[in-house]
């Protein structure tokens, strides 16, 4: 499966992504809502379980191409929540695009295909995404998508070490109901 906008295609990943893969993960800049940037060995290890996710769900966070060039812009994708929220396990829609590519409306373009896959073919329920309250870019791209605050579903990420990164733990939440994307694309 492939999805397309205008100026994207959302793909499967693809052996040859690993390099882009490990210099976007790397970047400072880009990761800098993120307790760090990661090691080129726990990309790897990343990659290898996305494109298992890929496989077992259909979909997954898949590499974000620019039609135009072929560029690998970064990512962008739905997964079921791998870890305990409180609000349980849930769809998340998520993204991650290399600097350069930023302000330029990749993002919005690549997670608005996501929420009509979501929502118009798989039929989820509900969408959510979060990030830390200070992540401007991502609460943006959430607002333009159409997504709402959820101060009820806010929560600390149990991933994050709040000794090593406190100024991370504190998660917003965004959600979109299907009945509310159906409301949203009539």
């Amino acid at each position: 499966m492939i999805l397309e906008t205008e100026r994207l295609i959302l793909r499967d990943w693809q052996e040859e992504d690993i390099d882009e893969l490990i210099a976007l993960k790397g970047d400072s800049q880009v990761m800098k809502h993120f307790p760090g940037t990661d090691s080129k060995e726990k990309v790897r290890e990343n990659f290898i379980k996305s494109r298992s996710n890929s496989a077992k769900h259909g979909y997954w966070y898949w590499p974000v191409i620019l039609c135009e060039t072929n560029e690998f812009l970064g990512f962008c994708g739905i997964a079921e929540t791998g870890y305990e929220t409180p609000f349980g396990p849930i769809t998340e829609i998520g993204w991650s695009l290399n600097a350069r590519f930023w302000g330029k409306g990749y993002t919005t373009e690549a997670a608005r295909a996501w929420l009509g896959h979501a929502f118009d073919i798989l039929d989820k329920p509900e969408v959510v995404s979060f990030t830390t309250n200070n992540n401007l870019p991502s609460l943006s791209v959430m607002k333009k998508l159409g997504m709402k605050r959820d101060a009820a579903k806010d929560f600390d990420h149990p991933r994050v070490s709040a000794k090593t990164h406190p100024h991370l733990v504190r998660h917003v939440v965004y959600s979109m109901t299907n009945k509310e994307w159906r409301k949203q694309t009539q």
